[in-house]
């Protein structure tokens, strides 16, 4: 036996009785067993045998005495309603003992046989005016679970919920609270496939709706296309809307197919739980009160008890607010127009005596109003973009300015440096040319030498990172600048040809700027070179105690802090770029025998008298 034959016996036993179907996860049958043809009885018994954990109860009563119930998955006699039923005065011909003993002999390997006993004692005792009754509970998510599992997979989770009637659905959904409901029918991981075992409307959009005993012909490709947009609903609801608490979020284009559906009322607090709920910004509960905010400035957050409202609004009242969520609908993805819709309705509603009860009396004038709102936000935005412009001009043209007078000062400084040596060149010939004398060449050379390295060098390397610095910020001034354009419309802006015209400058910049790191590396190199000659031209023409000794003595303490002192100190160089400390511990050697060697002959003088 499959599911789907099952449900056809529980609803071939239920056409002669009474069948309670108010609860979520359970339904009851009543009925009159002598009213049942002897087949269907012994089908019901068979179905029982067959699922046992469909039912959630199985008895069989007369009058007011339990002959049979369920007990966990086993129907067993109740010896105590057997015995009150045989002390009463029954016809001769109804054989209690006869029943019992029968039942006990079929059941459980002879459902068949034990039904048929069963339903033969059943008629006696309704000969005898004895009224006998069957009462059966179903495990309603257990059935439609196996009978949607038999039948269809998916890559998506699904939520199989069994009603007897649509009907009976909406009488359920109208007897709970509308973020109840929610809660329970539209699960947000799963998608919902009502399933009824009669009456059902088989229609597949937004949620399907089918006949349970059916389920095999439920198109498969529809039922994905309405569950993904089922989920992009879901998701657009819970994303936009924030649901305080313990509510559930709901999208109304879920719930408009139910509320079509139904005939009555029961359904319009839910679809305008919905309705109301993506059009606010934040929607929040206080007892039997739901309360939804439209705008903080100005605040606007109206309570109202949905069942009595919507009971005043009535279906015309719903169907306006629906028609002002069908012109919001294709914007409720898009935050600025979000807040524009919120802002019309706060503006006709807030305020005034009846407050949001008078929305569907407004919807016109909100949408007019929403159409001004927007042409504002759009002049708006367009004196903001105006201003952008404007500040992008300027940015070029300072980031132009920035770059060329960066590199401009840091060329000029080394034109500088090479005039210096120029001069330097010059006052040696003139010395030499005035008074003929060569001796203060080296003294006068290597105090020029300890200028330019010690003093001049780092200036110049200073101007060196001071552009490195520049165009960095010149790259964080456009990253800015681009990102605050984009706000507004990429499309409007060819920033392939921006970008190109940045670059073309930061360029520029950093071609100058290794240029005259190269340059500076060059020239101390050449400085380092000039010295050693000067140190080795002053220890060996010049004797000892001289003013060349001194001026040896001095560059040297001096080329030696330079190169190891602390870097971050005011003094030590070896950090910077140019610096080349193994060039500068070449120099100092040269400096130290060039300063010894006058002193050798002393030297050797002093240890052969000794």
């Amino acid at each position: 036996m499959t599911p789907r034959e099952f449900i056809q016996r529980i609803v071939a036993v239920s056409s002669t009785g009474s069948v309670n179907d108010e609860a979520l996860s359970n339904l009851s049958i009543n009925t009159e067993a002598s009213s049942l043809p002897e087949d269907t009885f012994k089908n019901l018994f068979e179905a029982w045998d067959s699922f046992p954990a469909y039912f959630s109860g199985f008895r069989l009563i007369a009058d007011d005495q339990r002959l049979f119930e369920l007990s966990g998955r086993e129907l067993s006699v109740n010896d105590e309603g057997i015995e009150a039923l045989a002390d009463r005065d029954l016809d001769p011909a109804v054989d209690v003992d006869y029943y019992r003993d029968g039942f006990d002999r079929y059941y459980p390997d002879e459902i068949r046989n034990a039904a048929g006993l069963i339903y033969e004692f059943a008629s006696k005792l309704n000969d005898a005016s004895t009224r006998v009754t069957i009462e059966i509970g179903l495990q309603k998510g257990t059935i439609a679970s196996d009978l949607l599992g038999d039948e269809l997979t998916f890559d998506f989770d699904l939520n199989p919920l069994l009603w007897w009637t649509p009907s009976d659905f909406f009488e359920w959904i109208g007897s709970h609270s509308p973020h109840e409901v929610a809660a329970e029918l539209f699960e947000y991981e799963s998608f919902p496939v009502f399933l009824f075992l009669q009456n059902a409307p088989d229609e597949i959009f937004p949620v399907p709706m089918w006949t349970a005993s059916s389920v095999e012909t439920l198109p498969k490709e529809e039922v994905e296309e309405a569950a993904d947009q089922y989920f992009d609903s879901m998701s657009a609801s819970r994303k936009f809307t924030h649901w305080r608490g313990d509510l559930s979020p709901i999208h109304p284009s879920v719930v408009e197919g139910l509320w079509e559906t139904c005939d009555s009322e029961q359904v319009s607090p839910l679809y305008a739980y919905s309705l109301l709920g993506v059009l606010s910004a934040a929607v929040d509960r206080d007892g039997q009160t739901m309360q939804f905010q439209f705008s903080s400035e100005p605040e606007f957050n109206p309570r109202i008890d949905l069942s009595e409202q919507c009971a005043e609004w009535g279906r015309n009242g719903i169907c306006a607010i629906s028609d002002l969520h069908q012109s919001f609908e294709a914007e409720e993805k898009k935050d600025a127009f979000r807040d524009l819709w919120q802002l019309a309705i706060t503006e006709h509603c807030r305020g005034t005596e009846r407050g949001i009860e008078m929305l569907p009396e407004v919807i016109e004038d909100v949408k007019s109003s929403y159409q001004d709102l927007q042409v504002s936000a759009v002049e708006e935005n367009f004196e903001a973009l105006s201003d952008v412009l404007e500040d992008t001009q300027t940015l070029m043209a300072g980031l132009t300015e920035r770059l060329s007078s960066a590199a401009n000062e840091t060329s000029q400084d080394i034109q500088r440096l090479t005039f210096t040596l120029l001069g330097a060149i010059v006052a040696n010939i003139f010395l030499v040319l005035r008074w003929s004398d060569r001796d203060l060449v080296p003294p006068f050379s290597i105090f020029v030498l300890i200028v330019i390295v010690g003093f001049y060098l780092p200036l110049i390397q200073g101007r060196i990172e001071d552009l490195n610095d520049t165009i960095t910020e010149v790259k964080n001034d456009y990253e800015f600048y681009e990102k605050h354009i984009r706000r507004f419309n990429k499309d409007l802006f060819r920033f392939g040809d921006l970008e190109e015209r940045k670059s073309a400058y930061v360029g520029l910049a950093e071609t100058q700027r290794q240029r005259a790191q190269t340059q500076l590396r060059r020239v101390f190199y050449a400085l380092l070179t000039v010295w050693c000659g000067l140190a080795i031209w002053s220890g060996f023409a010049f004797s000892f105690g001289q003013p060349q000794s001194l001026a040896l003595a001095v560059s040297g303490v001096v080329l030696a802090i330079l190169s190891f002192a602390p870097t971050n100190g005011p003094f030590g160089h070896s950090g910077y770029e140019y610096f080349s400390r193994a060039a500068a511990i070449v120099t100092l050697v040269i400096i130290g025998l060039s300063f010894v060697y006058p002193l050798l002959p002393l030297f050797i003088g002093m240890i052969l008298n000794f």
